[in-house]
């Protein structure tokens, strides 16, 4: 649902990219400290091209920022998202016939 939402804001889907999920507690707690009922989230990484509106932060994110593959590093981002947005650098250098 976020999602759709998001794309009627101004959003097309290009690609996906990769489908990960995460498990969680009822809680709250990560998955090493497990308590009460697992909630398994699915998430769809997508490569989107917008045509209307402005990159901004939402209520589901703390930041947002353009940023070159080079700069991935200084950012502090985990091993899922590094390489999900790797992945989807490579594949905009492929559909850009780029090395």
């Amino acid at each position: 649902m976020n999602c759709l939402k998001r794309l009627a804001w101004g959003f097309r889907v290009l690609e996906l990219i990769e489908v990960f999920d995460r498990i969680y507690a009822a809680d709250g707690a990560s998955r090493s400290g497990l308590s009460g009922i697992p909630l398994s989230l699915r998430h769809c990484g997508l490569s989107l091209r917008t045509h209307r509106g402005e990159l901004r932060a939402g209520s589901d994110v703390t930041d947002v920022m353009f940023a070159r593959e080079d700069e991935l590093g200084s950012y502090h981002l985990t091993e899922t998202a590094t390489r999900i947005l790797k992945k989807a650098f490579a594949m905009d250098r492929a559909r850009r016939g780029t090395s």
